[in-house]
């Protein structure tokens, strides 16, 4: 009768066990395929998935608090022409440097964000505007050495545009980066005029 008991106690104990540790692999699994699905797969900064996941509820959080945040646009330039020169690989590499340079260049708790083709979106805990502009300087200072790393044939270029949001004004996420792009769109539109 002993062994009995002791056999249903060991088989209910490997059974939990199993149940256990089944959960929580299927845990992490779930945990990993979430981070990749929330980034984009050729450069590695958070694709639309992980900006609607991150982007929205950091502003909520920024708005309960009472702070500010810095939202950057940024484009890069003459991705056609680069495409057409020199192919689309070297064109993916760009947008690869580009992408790099930012994400070593921004902070930490910055949600940096490949929103579109060449388009990107940083959003970070506000910094004021020098701290916006020295961000700007170390995404340029970088992108001509990471060119060298991927022997590019030149280094691409990128024009930008940002506004500095309060969250807890009423206007929508969606509204400051509307405006944010509408800015980039003019900084790229006074590069093009000067090219002229």
């Amino acid at each position: 009768m002993r062994i009995k008991g002791v056999s249903t106690v060991v088989s209910t104990l490997t059974m939990a066990l199993r149940t256990y540790f089944s959960a929580r692999s299927l845990s992490y699994i779930n945990r990993v395929l979430s981070g990749v699905s929330m980034k984009d797969g050729l450069t590695g900064l958070y694709n639309r998935l992980g900006y609607h996941e991150l982007a929205y509820p950091l502003y909520r959080d920024i708005a309960a608090r009472g702070g500010k945040l810095a939202i950057l646009f940024l484009d890069m330039d003459r991705l056609k022409q680069i495409n057409d020169a020199y192919g689309h690989g070297v064109g993916d590499h760009a947008i690869k440097c580009i992408a790099s340079a930012i994400r070593q260049s921004v902070p930490k708790d910055a949600i940096p964000v490949r929103y579109g083709g060449d388009e990107f979106l940083v959003l970070t805990p506000y910094g004021g505007d020098e701290a916006v502009r020295r961000m700007l300087d170390a995404i340029a200072e970088a992108i001509p050495l990471l060119a060298d790393v991927l022997s590019l044939p030149e280094p691409p270029g990128f024009s930008s545009g940002y506004v500095l949001a309060d969250p807890g004004a009423g206007k929508s996420l969606d509204a400051y980066v509307e405006e944010a792009d509408a800015r980039m769109y003019e900084a790229k539109k006074a590069k093009k005029a000067l090219r002229e």
